[in-house]
């Protein structure tokens, strides 16, 4: 039974480990993008359910003896593919494919090419193994082996953000991977051996089976449509709120393997309790936890980035768990007996794809706000509802029998699916604020693509641009205030020092970078003469600024617009024309309050240093509710040699909002101005050095954890 436990346990512990590391390996060369993590995810999930395909493919077409043979060849080969092609940052440089279509084709053929064959290997495992051990010992149940499956799955990923990432640099944890699959190589013939012995793999019958198998389990020969329909929807619907809860909170935090992790292991740990300890799901208070965690999501979703980085992910987190352990616990009850794991285990895989694909793909395309939040969520609130209405006739039989009282029919019925259809009536009624024209007369434009949430809205006498819930540009609609300097890019902002104080010391027109366009209001800081270059990756952010603002329009100067990841880009232009000698190189490329990491790295800061004139400044605006920059931004201007000027602007108006910037420069004329030393915040005496590299970075360590929430009404 060793054998089992080791290649089970070991195969997912890879096959969970692997998919961060790859994430965060193509994750630069996409922008940073949360859209990197919902592409793997749907990627993984569909090699997955291939992975089950071929097993119970395998295990109904061949004799154990051919099938060992095969899977044996299918093994060797994924092996000696990831001896020769070892996954690397040149080899995912060499595969990107981004183009005028969605990057999510580029991703995926990205994934292909790097660990596709090795990853479809460790996808099989698991049901083959199980397979193996019921042919073989067919007093033991191999449900058991996939509750430990699970479980290797949630110690990796467990493992990654507070151990593996923390410690190691990618290059070595790819290295450490690889001598993972192949001391599993080992384990799968290990385990497989005493198969090719077998004359025929159905040789279990129910008789035979372990006893908890062998009660209240449907027949192997009776199965309907509508079962095979409950299962599908089941895993798809856990699949859908898994995905979108993700991407709720990868889109304001930051695409990090933290946040990518987390919903993931609480989906994994549902597994785990509901096959392992069927006992501890307990329908009626699961659902009446359905009910109130609903509700409490969708308030949360609605306050958004006032409340604290605690309270989100709390919450957050545990409507994915519960919504989890509902479709989770129901597929349990209906499993059916061993002779049918590799189909059930085939139609679980196949929800868990089609879930994995409506969110990456049919999401995006059909809707232009995060609704299959709304829908995930409602559709398991329906559910729940239907499985109560329907254990309630057979409870109300099992109670006139036993004569329970109507008070334990109460408590098991009644109080959840009232906290069912509360958490229903809250999901339909924020859904109906977003989708109702009546109630969004203000939004003049909302859409979403793989980089994110996009809105336009109309209020106060100006019109406000919104990457997620967060402003990224507002201008004023009011007569001669069109062009004021507002909200971030006050006179006392990080940008107004750098471009102010470089226009006196120079004395002649500026040449400016900004990697971020946002609504275009950096523009209102130049003057005839100057020029501007903008880098966006967001094709839809170019089309809102130059659409519906008119900031680059109505100001003077040369802009240019340079469509692209900026890193990119200035690696190319360096590479194609020489340094840009900005004097002024802005570092503003935030969508909503996620941060692109890899815009933050020593690396990307030598890069910047490059394109920068000897006496230029650096100008790096740091504002975030969730993740603290300042150490990263600290030992940056230590490795650079340049000195650090820390800025916190408070607003100082209703049109302004505070801000937080960093500048870093050697110009010691800029340093010495009176205005620079005003506006100077003193860095407090603790704050340490933090070092990010594109081989190593742990945003985890960084994040600001409070749990308040912060009303603003509008």
């Amino acid at each position: 039974m060793f054998r089992y436990c080791f290649t089970i346990f070991l195969s997912a512990f890879l096959l969970f480990q692997i998919q961060p590391i790859i994430a965060r390996l193509i994750l630069p060369y996409y922008g940073g993008t949360a859209a990197v993590w919902t592409t793997c995810m749907m990627f993984f999930q569909v090699t997955l359910f291939v992975g089950y395909l071929y097993a119970h493919l395998l295990r109904s077409l061949f004799k154990p003896r051919l099938a060992w043979f095969v899977h044996a060849c299918v093994v060797m080969s994924a092996a000696l593919a990831l001896i020769l092609f070892r996954p690397s940052p040149t080899s995912v440089a060499g595969h990107v494919q981004l183009g005028s279509t969605s990057i999510v084709w580029s991703i995926v053929y990205q994934l292909s090419m790097s660990i596709g064959l090795p990853f479809f290997v460790l996808s099989t495992t698991g049901p083959l193994v199980q397979a193996w051990q019921a042919t073989s010992h067919r007093d033991q149940s191999a449900y058991r082996l996939y509750a430990l499956s699970n479980l290797g799955s949630m110690v990796a990923l467990l493992s990654y953000p507070f151990l593996i990432e923390s410690t190691m640099t990618l290059n070595a944890q790819l290295d450490t991977w690889v001598i993972g699959f192949l001391l599993l190589t080992v384990g799968v013939f290990w385990s497989s051996f005493q198969t090719i012995h077998q004359s025929d793999w159905q040789n279990t019958d129910l008789n035979s089976a372990p006893a908890n198998e062998r009660n209240d389990r449907p027949a192997a020969d009776d199965w309907s449509a509508w079962r095979i329909v409950y299962w599908l929807l089941l895993s798809a619907m856990s699949s859908i709120v898994l995905l979108a809860t993700t991407n709720l909170m990868s889109q304001e935090v930051a695409s990090i393997p933290f946040l990518w992790i987390l919903p993931l292991t609480l989906y994994l740990l549902s597994f785990i309790v509901c096959f392992e300890r069927p006992a501890f799901y307990q329908r009626s208070i699961w659902m009446a936890l359905m009910g109130i965690a609903s509700l409490g999501s969708i308030f949360l979703y609605h306050v958004a980035t006032n409340a604290g980085l605690t309270l989100q992910i709390v919450g957050f987190s545990t409507v994915c768990l519960t919504a989890c352990m509902i479709c989770h616990g129901e597929l349990e009850s209906t499993k059916p007996d061993q002779r049918k794991l590799t189909l059930f285990y085939l139609v679980i895989s196949a929800g868990a794809a089609f879930g994995g694909i409506f969110v990456s793909l049919g999401a995006p395309k059909l809707f232009s706000g995060f609704y299959e939040f709304h829908l995930g969520i409602g559709t398991v609130l329906l559910v729940s509802l239907a499985s109560i209405y329907f254990q309630r006739r057979i409870a109300n039989s099992a109670a006139n029998e036993l004569g329970v009282g109507r008070s334990w029919l109460f408590f098991s019925s009644v109080l959840p699916a009232a906290a069912l259809v509360i958490g229903l009536v809250g999901v339909m009624a924020s859904l109906m604020y977003e989708l109702d024209p009546s109630i969004q007369e203000r939004v003049v434009f909302r859409d979403r693509n793989d980089f994110g949430l996009s809105t336009v809205i109309e209020i106060k006498n100006s019109r406000r641009f919104l990457s997620g819930r967060v402003n990224h540009g507002t201008q004023s609609l009011e007569e001669g205030r069109a062009l004021e300097h507002a909200p971030y890019y006050s006179a006392g902002s990080g940008i107004g020092l750098a471009i102010e104080g470089m226009r006196e010391i120079k004395d002649q027109p500026l040449k400016t970078g900004v990697l971020g366009l946002g609504a275009g209001a950096m523009s209102t800081w130049l003057e005839r003469g100057d020029s501007v270059r903008f880098y966006e990756i967001n094709p839809m952010v170019v089309e809102i600024a130059t659409k519906y603002f008119s900031f680059i329009s109505d100001t003077p100067g040369r802009k240019t617009v340079v469509v692209g990841d900026g890193r990119v880009e200035l690696t190319n232009e360096l590479r194609r024309t020489g340094s840009h000698q900005f004097d002024v190189l802005v570092m503003d490329a935030f969508s909503s309050d996620s941060i692109p990491v890899h815009l933050l790295t020593e690396e990307c800061f030598q890069l910047y240093d490059q394109h920068l004139a000897d006496d230029g400044v650096l100008v790096a605006h740091i504002s975030n509710h969730f993740i603290d920059l300042l150490p990263v931004l600290i030992h940056h201007g230590e490795t650079l040699g340049m000195e650090m000027i820390y800025v916190e602007n408070l607003a100082k108006g209703p049109d302004q909002l505070a801000s937080t910037w960093v500048l870093l420069t050697r110009n010691q004329s800029f340093v010495d101005r009176d205005d620079i030393r005003a506006a100077q915040t003193a860095i407090p005496e603790d704050t340490p050095s933090v070092r990010w590299t594109d081989d190593f970075s742990s945003v985890a360590k960084q994040l600001k954890w409070s749990s308040g929430i912060k009303l603003e009404f509008e």
